[in-house]
């Protein structure tokens, strides 16, 4: 019979775990991120991202979504995210390019 620490648990994504991952995905660090969500210490705020880090494939396997399929469909394609710039002069288009969107690439 499991003790009551074994139990299995599942992640729940409260109000604090969804501003902490919304930080990070601002390009927060984890100690900032946690900050502006509410976490007392950077620790504590590690801690909670272990967890969402642990949970995550079983939660994606949960509803549908294998993490190899998620990576392969949205990170892939993230990676090779382009934009299109336009030079102009005058008012008129002259030349376009395209390019790779760093941005897009380091998020």
């Amino acid at each position: 019979m499991p003790k009551s620490s074994e139990k299995k648990r599942s992640l729940q994504l409260n109000a604090k775990r969804r501003k902490l991952l919304a930080g990070i995905g601002e390009g927060l660090n984890i100690s900032d991120a946690g900050r502006l969500a509410g976490y007392g210490t950077a620790q504590s705020a590690h801690r909670a991202m272990d967890l969402i880090r642990l949970k995550t494939p079983e939660l994606l396997d949960k509803i549908g979504l294998p993490a190899e399929k998620l990576l392969k469909d949205h990170f892939l394609k993230a990676l090779r995210a382009t934009e299109t710039k336009f030079f102009s002069h005058q008012g008129i288009v002259m030349e376009t390019r395209e390019v790779v969107n760093h941005d897009i690439r380091l998020r």
